[in-house]
């Protein structure tokens, strides 16, 4: 008997650790707390689903990591919120709008990738309820392998030099100017290494999702039910990889994107091969470009749909 307490007593006490632990980190923000603003790609689409939802913004960015370094605080006329994560599929995008996004978003400004049309990928995501609270996650969440994992990281990030840190009130990634500097201090643009990458991984079972235009008609239908004026673009890319898609033969798909993208939002701001400069990007990632490009990615967007004050000249 007293071996049974026993045995009790210390998984009591390790609960209790391990729930504290869990309280003070809060990696993924299920306990309203984020308190370090440190994510990892395993808590990127948590954190920004739930800080959104409650940051009272009048614009919601979305789209994938190619919209992320989108700085709101740069953005004039209105209550700017980067709700952009890394690998965002059209059906993210669509369940962000549904569900996540408050009552008060008056405007979106989404980009679409043309990589996210690839049928090879899941056309569901990670957690149907990512960002929100339900009753098995309340009761799961200090237990789950996933959140001790990423508590863990998120405590040996904090001693880190350079940290992945989100600005809480607006979602910017503060550590993307960081990253761009480094990027400018290299000596010259070589995207050989990552366009190796993406031929390699990304396209090595392409296939268009002709099925996920579906997807935007979706998109396009709830925000204009929610009464959501919508900027949307077409995320430019570079030259370098435009040039890897000519090779492996992918243009058609491209073109047959652009073309699905422009039949459900006719007023998009299509910027394929007019910011397609190697020297917008980063001189090592021939897909991302820094805070200063992404910026004029966004006014451009902004201007032509007359949203936060921007106009076309």
């Amino acid at each position: 008997m007293r071996y049974i307490l026993t045995l009790l007593g210390l998984t009591a006490v390790a609960l209790g650790a391990i729930s504290a632990a869990m309280w003070r980190l809060d990696p993924y923000g299920y306990f309203g707390r984020f308190p370090l603003g440190l994510y990892t790609d395993g808590t990127f689409r948590h954190v920004k689903a739930l800080l959104v939802n409650r940051s009272g913004a009048d614009l919601a960015i979305l789209g994938a990591s190619t919209a992320v370094p989108i700085n709101p605080a740069d953005i004039t006329g209105c209550r700017a919120f980067n709700a952009a994560f890394n690998g965002a599929r059209p059906t993210e995008l669509l369940y962000m709008v549904r569900e996540v996004l408050p009552e008060g978003t008056k405007s979106v400004l989404m980009g679409l990738d043309f990589f996210a049309f690839n049928r090879a990928t899941d056309n569901g995501y990670d957690n149907p309820h990512f960002g929100r609270m339900t009753l098995t996650k309340t009761l799961s969440y200090t237990l789950s392998y996933g959140a001790i994992r990423e508590a863990k990281f998120v405590s040996k990030m904090a001693r880190f030099k350079r940290q992945q840190v989100l600005d809480r009130t607006n979602g910017n990634k503060l550590d993307a100017a960081s990253t761009a500097a480094d990027d400018a201090a290299l000596p010259a643009i070589d995207h050989a290494v990552e366009l190796e990458w993406v031929r390699t991984q990304m396209f090595q079972n392409w296939s268009y999702g002709a099925e996920r235009k579906s997807v935007l008609v979706a998109l396009r239908d709830t925000m204009a039910a929610r009464g959501i004026r919508a900027a949307v673009y077409i995320t430019p890319m570079s030259d370098s990889l435009l040039g890897m898609l000519d090779e492996i033969g992918a243009r058609a798909d491209l073109e047959r994107f652009r073309r699905d993208v422009a039949e459900v939002f006719p007023e998009v701001e299509d910027l394929t091969g007019t910011m397609s400069d190697n020297r917008l990007f980063l001189k090592r990632d021939p897909l991302h470009f820094p805070p200063a490009t992404a910026n004029m990615v966004a006014e451009r967007a902004l201007a032509r749909a007359g949203l936060c004050g921007y106009r076309s000249p």
